[in-house]
């Protein structure tokens, strides 16, 4: 069994005893046969280039003519290549492929064409060199990594019109008929061209290309044949763990194969537990360390990569994590960029976990990590969510806020932080109203009160100039209205508290609610008996955590340590410098306690 090799890299050969068969190869040969344009998108490491080699290898059996491009080989941006120069590569690989023309005649044929442009010469050159000296066997032009052409500096659309124009000669000329096309890549056909007069996609024909099946992977299994007992079972705890996708079988195989290599037969009884051990040493454990031919790289990369589409990729597959399954929104690029990243699987319109390696180490606690450095309200975020996105203590305020929309509006976010950014405005728009409403109500008492001290200082001019019982009656008059307005004062601060509270801003509610229980304490009658019940009550509403769940308020302070010990009242509370001490006064008392409640 040494001669059974599973290969982790590159394309699988025509003949490699680890081939599986899919449905995609029936599909592909089929309608290549039946001379359609076809297309093989999908992520990186799923067996295109393997299906490419094998469907090539049965038509050239049946004689006809194929020929492959790897794009990557020709060169691009980095080169500083021109169009031309680019195309005139693509052509000699095309001659060189099907052996047309010596070299020689290829360079003098393309020199003869160099005022041309590209695109003319590279329809000429299918025209009237490749359907010209091909006789009459059929031509299949395969062309790998189709994807590259958006790296490079140039329009490439050019070459998808005249793939589409070869297919419209067909109705005039049955010669092009012989012509046919197979693109391979990790891309979709809007991202290569958008015109729907010229692309060739709308008139071509999409090849799946799923992940392996455990049922037609007898293949794989006779490999673990020699060091088992039940090959068939360790390689269902393999699917279990990579989902039939190609690279990540064909490397546990490997892995499971060198095992029993090196340690003896993997017995029935405890080869699944085997496997997984196998799994969480070799793979899981620092994966991007123990990942050789960088596919766990290469999805994170991909998730990554696109720095503006980055937070919303992420958030897609943040809640794809939290359901379980995500439906495919209709023309969201992001959605596409994760489909193509190798870390879902679509089945119909949803997306789903691909495998459990996958979802082990791209898990939601990677997710959450990512979104952090990218969000600068990430934790906010995570609580709101995590309330059931009710909770408006975890909105945010002010400059923060702020800062978060302007961050949002340069990057692509999700529908959900959209909705968490818009309530978060709603709330600093309500309370901004609310301190408004305050700022207009203590306007007004101070204009009374003003009014007030107005008619004192009259009074108090009558009284000096004779102490007339009038006089007297005036002063008392402006006592009352004195008391009156900080009355109204106190009634402004306690339904500001109230507004407050409302507004889910239970701290500044606090604060107000404590300036009006400050101004009570200067009255020791009993005439503000009604201002005394509110200010005390707005106060509880606020400190209390038991009275806050009584009256279903979101929020509540709760008590830590109660500082028993003063007979009377308490007058005043601070804090040492240092913060470590506590002082009370109460009339002629002072008492010192520590964090705890202790009395010192």
């Amino acid at each position: 069994m040494g001669h059974y090799r599973y290969q982790t890299g590159g394309s699988l050969g025509s003949s490699s005893p680890t081939y599986v068969k899919r449905e995609a190869d029936v599909a592909l040969y089929s309608a290549l046969k039946a001379r359609e344009f076809c297309y093989v998108f999908n992520a990186r490491q799923t067996g295109k280039s393997s299906l490419r080699v094998r469907v090539s290898s049965m038509l050239e059996q049946e004689g006809y003519e194929c020929v492959s491009l790897d794009l990557p080989g020709h060169g691009g941006k980095e080169q500083n290549l021109t169009v031309w120069q680019w195309y005139k590569s693509l052509i000699k690989d095309l001659n060189q492929g099907l052996a047309l023309m010596s070299g020689t005649q290829c360079r003098q044929w393309l020199a003869v064409r160099q005022h041309e442009s590209a695109s003319d010469v590279l329809r000429s050159f299918f025209e009237d060199v490749l359907l010209g000296q091909t006789g009459d066997k059929p031509v299949v032009v395969f062309i790998d990594e189709i994807d590259y052409v958006l790296s490079l500096g140039f329009d490439t659309s050019d070459l998808f019109t005249l793939i589409r124009f070869f297919y419209n000669q067909r109705a005039d000329n049955p010669e092009y008929e012989r012509l046919n096309f197979a693109l391979f890549g990790v891309t979709t056909p809007s991202q290569l061209i958008h015109g729907i007069q010229t692309t060739p996609f709308n008139i071509g024909r999409a090849i799946a290309l799923a992940p392996l099946k455990l049922e037609e992977s007898e293949v794989l299994a006779q490999g673990l044949a020699g060091y088992m007992e039940q090959p068939q079972q360790i390689l269902a705890a393999i699917f279990d763990w990579t989902g039939g996708q190609p690279f990540l079988t064909q490397r546990l195989c490997r892995l499971v194969m060198e095992y029993a290599d090196s340690e003896g037969t993997l017995m029935a009884a405890d080869g699944v537990a085997r496997v997984n051990a196998l799994v969480q040493r070799q793979v899981l454990a620092a994966p991007m360390e123990q990942d050789q031919q960088t596919y766990l790289e290469t999805i994170q990369r991909r998730l990554l990569q696109n720095s503006e589409m980055k937070p919303r990729i992420l958030d897609w597959y943040r809640q794809l994590l939290l359901a379980g399954e995500l439906a495919i929104p209709p023309n969201d690029p992001a959605v596409t960029e994760l489909r193509l990243s190798g870390a879902v699987l679509q089945v119909g319109q949803r997306l789903t976990p691909l495998n459990r390696i996958c979802q082990t180490v791209f898990d939601m606690q990677w997710v959450q990590a990512e979104l952090a450095k990218l969000r600068p309200y990430a934790e906010t975020f995570d609580l709101w969510v995590m309330s059931g996105c009710g909770d408006e203590a975890h909105l945010l305020r002010g400059e923060v806020l702020a800062t978060a929309v302007k961050w949002a509006i340069e990057h692509q976010i999700g529908d959900l932080e959209h909705r968490y950014l818009r309530e978060s405005q709603v709330l600093e728009n309500r309370v901004l109203e609310t301190q408004a409403e305050v700022i207009t109500l203590e306007k007004r008492v101070l204009e009374k009160r003003a009014k007030l001290v107005a008619g004192i200082a009259g009074g108090m001019v009558l009284l000096a100039a004779g102490f007339t019982a009038n006089s007297v009656r005036l002063f008392r008059q402006a006592e009352v209205g004195r008391a009156q307005a900080e009355e109204l004062q106190i009634q402004a601060l306690v339904s500001a508290s109230k507004a407050l509270l409302a507004a889910n801003q239970p701290l500044e509610a606090m604060i107000t609610a404590v300036r009006s229980g400050q101004l009570v304490q200067k009255h020791k009658s009993s005439d503000f008996t009604e201002a005394k019940t509110g200010a005390f009550m707005v106060l509880q509403q606020a400190a209390y955590p038991n009275l806050a769940v009584n009256m279903r308020l979101p929020y509540a302070y709760r008590e830590r340590n109660r500082l028993t010990g003063h007979d009377g009242n308490v007058w005043e509370v601070t804090f040492s410098p240092d913060g470590q001490t506590i002082a009370s006064a109460s009339g002629d008392t002072v008492k010192l306690w520590s964090l705890d409640g202790t009395e010192l």
